[in-house]
């Protein structure tokens, strides 16, 4: 696949699950062997991104994402992002509910096939 096809892609994935919290597409965008690195643990498959993305959601009931560039050659593709919402819960034991915030990172994504089979997750995570 191209890197042109592989951004269509991400564009998908921002518009149809971030956008619209349609899940049902994720099989369409994810190898069966899909594997996200995120923070100490490796989320795999599908369930695994849904996991990532259900603890977002409840984090970040208004959560959003901005994508601001994406680069890509061979079969990777890094998406720079700004996203933010508002915070609903409590977070290791910060008093942070209710604050809006806004960050910058970055997912490095491989695709195999016309799919997404893994990424890195890089962010700024001091908010």
């Amino acid at each position: 696949m191209s890197v042109a096809q592989n951004k269509a892609s991400i564009l998908r994935l921002n518009e149809e699950v971030f956008g619209k919290g349609n899940l049902d597409v994720l099989p369409e965008l994810f190898a069966s062997h899909y594997v996200l690195h995120w923070k100490n643990e490796d989320l795999k498959g599908v369930e695994g991104f849904k996991k990532y993305f259900a603890s977002a959601k409840k984090a970040f009931p208004d959560y959003w994402e901005k994508i601001e560039i994406m680069v890509g050659e061979g079969n990777m593709l890094a998406t720079f992002y700004t996203v933010g919402g508002t915070y609903a819960l409590e977070s290791e034991g910060v008093k942070q509910k209710g604050k809006k915030y806004s960050i910058t990172y970055m997912v490095l994504s491989r695709f195999e096939n016309g799919r997404q089979c893994e990424a890195w997750l890089f962010g700024d995570n001091l908010v």
